[in-house]
């Protein structure tokens, strides 16, 4: 096999592991990160605030 041909081949397989390797980064970081039962607890909690500050206006108002 030709040199040209072999640093082809190095090249492109560098190439496919590069991009690999960059994918699960990505995949693992932005969406693997937060799971489900997370963003679940976070919409809960969220909405638990935003009631408790619509109460404490209400108060406020009465006042």
């Amino acid at each position: 096999m030709k040199l040209k041909y072999k640093i082809i081949i190095i090249a492109l397989c560098s190439a496919a592991v590069l991009l690999g390797v960059t994918y699960g980064i990505f995949y693992w970081v932005f969406y693997g990160y937060v799971d489900e039962a997370q963003k679940n607890q976070m919409k809960n909690d969220f909405e638990m605030v935003e009631t408790i500050i619509d109460n404490e206006k209400e108060v406020l108002t009465a006042f």
